[in-house]
């Protein structure tokens, strides 16, 4: 697979996890970015994602669901069940999905345990120890100039998008949460990159 950083590396596992949407709380809804909102053609259609996953956005990581202000990139409310398949390539980089960076999976203490097929894992590798710290391949800010850099080009977007179907400020506020209360049909999946190819429904 094509990396950003680390060039051509094997998909070492694949960490899975499903949720049943009435526990999911709105803060967990997954993030559906739209075709453009990053930039023209990018993403190429429609992506889905965890509201915990990072996009590589002017060379920072960028959680998904910071850029979300409901127009171009906003939370939706499952109808079914999510599905969350992350790719662990051993070390942290990014993958292209629709067009995006989007991050491998991040290892960090405990967190591989929070997946269901996490036993599977252990089996295949039983000499390889856990972190002892979270390692990613570029920066992540939580706030401040640089977040607001990063993401500055969709809010740029996101801003004429409101303008081009008439959306008033209560339709667009960039510090809402951008939660739909309408619900997807279907199952939702976090990772459409070479193994979900699909459009959503």
């Amino acid at each position: 697979m094509v990396t950003r950083f680390g060039g051509i590396q094997r998909i070492k596992w694949l960490g899975r996890q499903s949720y049943a949407a009435p526990f999911l709380a709105p803060g967990q809804f997954p993030v559906r970015i739209a075709a453009g909102a990053q930039e023209d053609g990018v993403a190429a259609r429609d992506l889905v994602v965890s509201p915990g996953d990072s996009m590589l956005l002017g060379g920072m990581l960028v959680l998904a669901k910071n850029p979300v202000k409901g127009v171009t990139i906003r939370q939706t409310r499952p109808e079914s069940c999510v599905y969350d398949v992350q790719l662990d390539l051993g070390t942290h980089d990014c993958v292209v999905a629709e067009g995006c960076w989007s991050e491998s999976h991040a290892d960090a203490p405990g967190q591989r345990a929070q997946f269901h097929n996490a036993a599977e894992y252990d089996a295949l590798y039983p000499d390889i120890p856990p972190p002892e710290a979270l390692i990613l391949c570029a920066p992540r800010p939580e706030s401040g100039p640089l977040l607001e850099a990063a993401l500055r080009p969709t809010t740029d977007i996101a801003t004429r998008r409101a303008e081009q179907i008439g959306a008033s400020a209560t339709d667009f506020d960039p510090g809402s949460t951008g939660v739909e209360t309408s619900t997807v049909s279907g199952s939702e999946i976090f990772w459409r990159i070479f193994l979900k190819k699909r459009p959503l429904a």
